[in-house]
């Protein structure tokens, strides 16, 4: 276990077990190859903080605010992410995956996020319209509410997904996956009935 960080500084290689960060201010605050492990963020500011090579396990990170915070090659398995705007994120680099993870009410729309992972997660209410999601890998994921209208989805994996709301009239659906039988949703919007 680490001293808690503070704003403006920059941590290496460190781990953090079983903290509250929810009062902290970590804004201008750089962490290389750092991992946190239930770690609660609940309403945290995050503001031009920068993540490179950074992982969350089983973490709470409930309406943290993301202004500017950079996400280089940062890993989620098994976390909460509930009223997240990706949006605001350093929209030079981002990449980050999902797995195992419960996301309610985040914005991804209009993101840049080529070969997005975002695995056996649970995603409720969340926004990806206008989204670059070439390449994502969506296997196992179930979706509930989620909007997707002008996503590019070039060559995106809906294998084994549940509950995507896709319309093949306003997506970019070449070459994406999917598997039967949730893939006949994919004719609703041509009125068909597949019996």
């Amino acid at each position: 276990m680490s001293d808690l960080p503070t704003a403006g500084e920059s941590y290496e290689g460190l781990t953090w077990t079983s903290e509250d960060f929810s009062s902290l201010d970590l804004a201008e605050t750089h962490f290389l190859k750092c991992v946190f492990s239930s770690v609660d963020f609940t309403g945290l500011t995050l503001v031009k903080t920068r993540f490179e090579g950074c992982s969350w396990e089983s973490c709470n990170l409930s309406n943290v605010e993301i202004s500017q915070t950079r996400w280089d090659d940062a890993r989620f398995a098994a976390c909460k992410l509930i009223g997240l705007d990706f949006g605001l994120s350093d929209p030079l680099v981002f990449g980050l995956s999902l797995e195992r993870c419960r996301l309610s009410y985040v914005n991804f729309s209009h993101l840049r996020w080529k070969n997005a992972a975002v695995v056996e997660c649970e995603i409720v209410e969340s926004d990806f319209r206008g989204a670059k999601l070439a390449g994502a890998n969506f296997q196992k994921t179930r979706f509930s509410g989620c909007r997707f209208h002008s996503a590019d989805l070039t060559g995106a994996d809906f294998q084994w997904a549940e509950g995507y709301d896709l319309n093949p009239l306003t997506e970019t659906l070449k070459k994406a996956k999917f598997t039967l039988p949730e893939a006949l949703h994919l004719l609703a919007p041509f009125g068909v009935e597949v019996n």
